[in-house]
């Protein structure tokens, strides 16, 4: 095995081939369609220059993030057009990419074989396939984090040699992960913990005691400039997370195991389902091992010093933002993209992981030949356990894509076909009409007669809604002026009302005392079934988007 990937033609041809996969296992979700945030994205970049785009998304409350994703996505737009692929493949790009920044990762943290190992992760990960084909920043913030660790950790290298390259490395990416995601400003804090950590630990041995100082200046300087560049939108990020003050729901301090096991768990290259006992079984048989080595236990602090600088990199980088993401947020559970951008630290140490389990680092250490008899059993174990892993990936996605990613792209196909002719569609809240909006465009509307309207934006539903005027929006009048909408409908040619409303898990999840969107819908619901004749009933399933449509009869 050695001999074979220390040949660089080898490891490209891996690296293309597990890049060729990706694409492969990638391709069905790109055609999943578009969802509201994707289209959130494609409404940031539509105008005629970047410098627009980038000027317009300072202080912007329509879509809480920072410029740097919307730079390549305006040009493929401006390039190729408007499309649900062209959308998507800047991310996908992004995607692919990380794959031979993974191998580059590994390799830096331990050894080529490591650096596979990662690669292959990357390429097979269910979370990374998702993600990679959204038109969010997410892929682009992955893979600027893993640059960043192989920076970081040769910037730290107590070897000799000139470290200007990872320098200025550490300084760049660190800056372009805070302008990518705001919640990729982590990385700033976690690489800092990271910093004094190796310094003190280079300070008690005798050997590196001398080099803790210039080290400890040295990545402090390099994180201090990352901050420095980003410093400039601080300001606008000010602004955006405004509206977090309305969050009431926030997850209690006490919930720090659940949340930073949930966010722990999404780093296994596997399904979800499985995800969750491993990370059981992998606690049991952590403990087991202390438990096991209590003998040679020297102390937390001589434990702790122990440990490579280039391990503290990728742990810290995993465990600082495992533990705090999840209280930005009232979706404490479940909102895993947020610690997307972090999983490279994840594949990497599951990749050390690997490497001792089946042994190799014992067979390293005892000189045991790998065309040997045990040699072969471990690459043969090894070989079945990631073809495993392949094929349940494969069977998941197979599963995962075979729902549309919005319930209300259906609904549009199915309005194409005149189901919905001489109706008004009312989206309900009108935060997800854009979805609808983009799969029926205005001409084709005009064809069905065919209006769209919004609740509680009535004429304009299709601008992604403004977070800082929410509370307006949904004042209590809402009700009766839609009621009063409804009423003058058949006045203007319309035979039908048909109401498409998101889920009552997500109307909830959305509503809090000052945005009460669950009252006040189910205000109007309750006005509509009492008046007018209900005709039919259908759920509308997706995997961001679930859509029920009531179709209501108008009198005459």
């Amino acid at each position: 095995m050695k001999s074979f990937i220390e040949r660089p033609i080898n490891v490209t041809l891996l690296l293309a081939a597990m890049m060729a996969l990706c694409a492969v296992m990638a391709w069905p979700t790109l055609n999943m369609g578009l969802w509201l945030d994707e289209l959130c994205s494609l409404n940031d970049v539509m105008y005629p220059d970047v410098q627009t785009v980038v000027a317009n998304m300072w202080g912007r409350m329509d879509d809480l993030h920072p410029p740097l994703y919307y730079v390549p996505l305006f040009a493929f737009v401006k390039l190729f057009g408007v499309s649900d692929l062209v959308v998507r493949t800047p991310p996908l790009i992004f995607g692919l990419l990380l794959i031979p920044a993974m191998y580059w990762l590994g390799k830096t943290v331990h050894s080529r074989f490591v650096g596979l190992l990662a690669a292959f992760f990357a390429a097979i990960s269910p979370f990374a396939n998702y993600y990679d084909c959204q038109s969010r920043g997410y892929g682009l913030a992955a893979l600027l984090t893993a640059l960043c660790l192989v920076a970081y950790c040769k910037l730290v290298d107590s070897r000799p040699g000139n470290k200007t390259a990872s320098f200025i490395g550490v300084a760049l990416t660190t800056a372009a992960l805070c302008y990518t995601e705001y919640v990729s400003c982590f990385i700033l804090p976690a690489l800092g913990i990271a910093t004094v950590w190796i310094c003190l630990a280079m300070r008690r041995d005798p050997e590196k005691a001398a080099q803790a100082l210039p080290t400890f200046i040295r990545c402090g300087a390099a994180l201090t400039l990352g901050f420095l560049l980003f410093a400039p939108w601080l300001p606008s990020m000010k602004i955006q997370s405004g509206n977090m003050n309305d969050l009431t729901n926030q997850a209690p301090r006490y919930y720090w195991p659940l949340i930073f096991s949930f966010n722990m768990i999404m780093m296994f290259p596997i399904p979800l389902i499985l995800s969750i006992p491993i990370y059981g079984l992998s606690l049991l048989g952590l403990l087991y091992f202390l438990f096991r080595n209590r003998k040679n236990y020297r102390g937390l602090t001589a434990e702790l010093c122990a440990v490579p600088p280039a391990y503290i990199a990728v742990i810290s980088t995993l465990v600082v933002p495992s533990s705090v993401i999840g209280f930005i947020t009232v979706w404490y559970i479940g909102y895993f993209r947020y610690i997307y951008p972090y999983t490279a630290a994840g594949w990497c140490l599951i990749a050390i992981l690997f490497y001792n389990i089946f042994g190799f680092a014992k067979a390293e250490k005892t000189a045991d030949s790998p065309e040997a008899g045990d040699g072969r059993k471990r690459k043969t174990w090894l070989a079945v356990v990631l073809v495993s892993m392949l094929a349940l990936n494969g069977l998941y996605e197979a599963w995962f894509v075979s729902r549309p990613q919005s319930g209300l792209r259906t609904v549009a196909r199915e309005a194409l076909a005149g189901k919905y002719d001489n109706s008004l569609i009312l989206v309900a809240p009108d935060v997800i009409a854009p979805t609808l909006g983009y799969y029926f465009p205005e001409k084709e509307r005009q064809a069905h007669h065919v209006k769209i309207a919004g609740y509680p934006r009535w004429d304009d539903p299709f601008p992604p809604v403004l977070i800082s005027e929410l509370p307006a929006q949904w004042k209590p009048e809402i009700v009766q002026e839609a009621a009063k909408h409804i009423e003058a409908l058949p006045q203007q040619g319309f035979k039908y009302l048909v109401i498409a409303k998101d889920s009552d898990k997500q109307i909830a999840f959305l509503s809090t005392p000052s945005v009460p969107r669950s009252t006040r819908i189910n205000a109007l619901l309750d006005i509509v079934n009492r008046k007018y004749k209900k005709l039919s009933e259908q759920h509308y399933d997706g995997l961001t988007e679930d859509a029920t449509v009531t179709i209501y009869e108008l009198p005459r």
